[in-house]
């Protein structure tokens, strides 16, 4: 499983959005520049803690924008659930489909096997937090081995807040 310590230069990954466009992510970097990225792999359409988590990603959208932090989202769902989501709940973030688990498994992202201990939708990615510096340096990481123990959005404010006030950059 791939490890990263803070600071790090983070490898690049291409996925298909749920548009069908491709998303390389270095070079929406380049076309992002001066900003942070948030990439958060959320488990499926089918978690209603990750679909409480994604209400909240998106009530809280225009504070992301202020800090001037670009939200990624990806997941190993279908990439039809995935499109259904994001047409129902008007996701204004890039939704990336992982069905290959290309994403989880560069970025070290914790699977949920079908013969794990306990039963729960099959295999699956477990949820995991990346926030990216500008220049592409791992700022902050979460891993989760379950649904639970994920930061709150009260508790990614403060993250953002304090590596915003504390941040050296290179």
């Amino acid at each position: 499983m791939a490890e990263f310590t803070l600071g790090d230069q983070m490898p690049n990954f291409s996925l298909n959005a749920t548009d069908g466009t491709a998303f390389d992510f270095h070079q929406f970097q380049q076309a992002h520049p001066e900003q942070w990225y948030f990439v958060i792999n959320f488990r499926g359409s089918w978690c209603p803690v990750c679909m409480e988590e994604l209400d909240s990603l998106i009530k809280n959208a225009g504070y992301f924008e202020k800090k001037n932090i670009q939200i990624i989202l990806t997941s190993n769902d279908t990439a039809e659930n995935l499109r259904q989501m994001v047409e129902e709940k008007q996701v204004p973030y890039p939704v990336l489909v992982d069905e290959s688990s290309d994403f989880a498994n560069t970025y070290g992202v914790y699977s949920h096997p079908d013969d794990s201990i306990y039963d729960d939708h099959g295999t699956h990615n477990e949820p995991a937090y990346f926030l990216i510096s500008e220049d592409n340096r791992l700022l902050y990481q979460q891993k989760q081995t379950n649904p639970f123990g994920r930061p709150t959005m009260v508790e990614l404010r403060k993250i953002i807040q304090y590596i915003q006030k504390s941040y050296k950059k290179a």
